[in-house]
């Protein structure tokens, strides 16, 4: 019987980084993917993410707030119906401006992942 063990080396599905792009200061970085694996997907990223780097309380329309686009490991692979983008925000609707995220198809998904992104924020 082969061997099913699986090699913490590989990334298996993730790109292993995320982009992050600050619109008020015009800085680029990126940042690993590691840390925000256990979240399942792109929704467990985008709102791991969130709850990490937006403290309760912040204006949604501040620029301390985030927008995160996100994708999960089966993005890009030829999975049928694998090809969901997240994309989460503090909400400007919701007295406490809750948390929200909301869900794409179509090929966004699959341009982040070819480009090398499991996120966008």
């Amino acid at each position: 019987m082969a061997d099913t063990k699986l090699d913490p080396g590989k990334s298996y599905g993730w790109t292993g980084k995320i982009l992050r792009v600050n619109l008020t200061d015009g800085t680029i970085s990126t940042s690993p993917t590691d840390p925000y694996k256990a979240y399942v997907g792109g929704m467990g990223i985008a709102n791991k993410i969130m709850y990490d780097e937006v403290p309760a309380g912040t204006d949604p329309l501040s620029p301390e707030n985030k927008v995160v686009f996100a994708v999960g490991p089966l993005t890009a692979t030829g999975v049928p119906l694998a090809g969901r983008t997240t994309i989460a925000s503090l909400s400007t609707y919701t007295k406490d401006h809750q948390v929200i995220d909301a869900h794409t198809g179509g090929m966004i998904g699959a341009a982040i992942k070819k480009a090398g992104w499991d996120a966008i924020i």
